[in-house]
């Protein structure tokens, strides 16, 4: 048979319990309303925009065996894959987010039936044309 004060102690577990998990939903809610908070706060990343003939530069310094050229970017260009701002008083000189030129010459080839495709990548929830 089970005596009151049995029942007193088991009841003092379960509210000692239920207090405890209380204190981890709140803590955990907490760490959710920050993580929220955290992004609002950053600052946004400043694109790094380069002409045609530094982004050249820029593979070459760190890898001098590195097939990149001028025509090579000049011609993604024309092709609408990598998108550039014109500049100066002319409009001639183009500039280049520096960023996205490196994520689209690191863009995977994959060959699907002997044919080779890339996998597009996106530019403001837009997609790029294929590298092919």
């Amino acid at each position: 048979m089970i005596t009151e004060e049995q029942i007193r102690e088991a009841m003092k577990t379960l509210k000692q319990y239920e207090l405890e998990k209380a204190q981890r939903e709140l803590m955990e809610l907490e760490k959710a309303e920050e993580a929220k908070t955290e992004p609002e706060e950053q600052i946004p990343q400043v694109p790094r925009m380069r002409t045609i003939q530094e982004c050249v530069d820029y593979f070459k310094s760190n890898d001098p065996e590195s097939k990149v050229t001028r025509s090579g970017i000049e011609s993604w260009i024309r092709a609408g894959i990598l998108p550039c701002i014109r500049s100066g008083k002319s409009g001639t000189t183009r500039l280049i987010n520096l960023d996205l030129l490196i994520r689209i010459v690191n863009n995977p080839v994959t060959i699907n039936d002997g044919r080779k495709e890339v996998t597009p990548i996106k530019i403001n929830n837009r997609r790029t044309r294929k590298i092919i």
